[in-house]
């Protein structure tokens, strides 16, 4: 499609050819003759017209290409301060970590007093602060802070005993998976490295992993051993490899970004590692012989054996733990 300027242009031309044929009629010629001074006028006006519209069109598309040139000049203009405040707010938060990484051993020290000084109230002091307590050590996991894992041991099980009380007990639970969560971070020395590349499993050999085998969690395992020794994950009693003389040795369930999650209920755990994943336990059937928790985010029904559970978790890095 022609641009404007141009099919105006056109029109015009035409207009004027038209206007040429027609004094070349005889009609046209006599009345030429009586009105010589309109003539005139007319040329002018031709002419006027002629100029008007070659500036149109010779000036119109230069006129266009500065006023798009002008706008992207506007919008780098209104972009220069945005962008200049993204670079400072990067470097603001390069120096906050920066910061961050000299102020941790302070903090770690902070934090070390302050569940000395928890461990030595009695049970009404300690309720009284508990939330205060758990907001700390949740923060202390935010920001990677670590401590001494007994000193979190012995006030998280006196937290959990403050939970089973009816009437406070519910708001005081929320506590307890806090003090479970940074209990599983200070874990993240322990076990073999990153899953990475997933090893050779043993052939024919089964495990009930995964809500819906989700693909925001990697299974790997750690070598091969006899049967006995091997790792266990299958649903209670099901046996699932009990004809092969070998297993693996070690399995590492690991979730993606934190995305992750594992449901207990009803399993049989043996040497498994559960890192960066969302663990769900709601009170059910369930027997660990040997699991790690590794940064890893609770979610526990507050119960009999939810407590149990909790404690299991709080007591050693590697949870033994079994139902009745």
């Amino acid at each position: 499609m022609a641009p404007a300027s141009e099919t105006a242009f056109n029109n015009l031309k035409k207009r004027v050819a038209d206007l040429e044929a027609m004094s070349s009629s005889p009609i046209t010629h006599a009345w030429v003759q009586r009105h010589p001074t309109g003539i005139w006028v007319i040329g002018i006006g031709l002419t006027i017209l002629t100029i008007v519209v070659t500036v149109f069109v010779g000036v119109i598309p230069h006129l266009d290409k500065d006023a798009d040139q002008a706008i992207q000049n506007k919008v780098t203009t209104a972009l220069q301060e945005p962008l200049a405040k993204i670079g400072r707010m990067a470097e603001d938060i390069a120096q906050i970590k920066g910061s961050l990484e000299i102020l941790r051993p302070v903090m770690s020290e902070r934090l070390a007093q302050k569940m000395k000084a928890s461990a030595s109230l009695n049970s009404h002091e300690l309720a009284s602060s508990v939330h205060q307590i758990s907001a700390s050590i949740a923060a202390a996991k935010n920001a990677k802070v670590t401590i001494d894992p007994s000193l979190i041991v012995d006030v998280g099980k006196r937290v959990l005993s403050l939970a089973a009380d009816e009437a406070s007990g519910p708001s005081i639970w929320k506590d307890v998976v806090d003090f479970l969560n940074y209990r599983s971070f200070l874990n993240v020395d322990l076990g073999p490295p990153n899953a990475g590349t997933v090893q050779n499993f043993v052939p024919k050999t089964f495990y009930a992993w995964m809500e819906n085998r989700s693909e925001n969690v990697q299974l790997s395992n750690s070598g091969n051993v006899p049967r006995s020794q091997a790792a266990i994950l299958e649903p209670l009693g099901a046996n699932l490899n009990g004809n092969n003389p070998i297993g693996d040795r070690l399995l590492i369930l690991e979730g993606k970004e934190g995305r992750g999650t594992m449901t207990l209920d009803g399993l049989h755990i043996k040497n498994v590692i559960f890192r960066n994943l969302r663990v769900k336990y709601f009170g059910g059937r369930i027997r660990i012989e040997n699991a790690q928790f590794i940064n890893c985010e609770f979610q526990v029904v507050r119960s009999a054996t939810g407590s149990l559970f909790a404690n299991a978790i709080l007591d050693s890095p590697s949870t033994k733990f079994a139902t009745a």
